[in-house]
């Protein structure tokens, strides 16, 4: 399985996508990362066949700087919206052999 992923219509430049079974049905989840707004899961290592809910993980640095645990460190914020990151709705059903997104 590959595909790109995009947000605002631009590739994204790091990140991960996961796909999970629906309502977890039998089946296992699968993960890649995404390297510039690409990614790609061997198929021994691929998503259920089925209904998949696909995830979109993924953060960047703001710029600022936090004080975590009386230490400075670097402002971190999510790069996709609930609808695509934990709170996915985004689906995709899955076939037997090659599978492009």
């Amino acid at each position: 399985m590959f595909g790109s992923v995009t947000l605002d219509d631009e590739p994204v430049p790091t990140g991960r996508i996961v796909y999970r079974p629906e309502h977890h049905a039998s089946g296992f989840d699968a993960a890649a990362e995404i390297v510039d707004g690409k990614y790609h899961i061997p198929v021994r290592s691929g998503p259920s066949v089925g209904k998949n809910v696909v995830q979109f993980l993924g953060a960047r640095k703001t710029g600022a700087h936090i004080i975590v645990d009386d230490r400075l460190q670097d402002e971190w914020v999510d790069v996709f919206p609930p609808q695509f990151d934990k709170e996915s709705t985004e689906m995709r059903t899955v076939v037997p052999g090659r599978n492009a997104f």
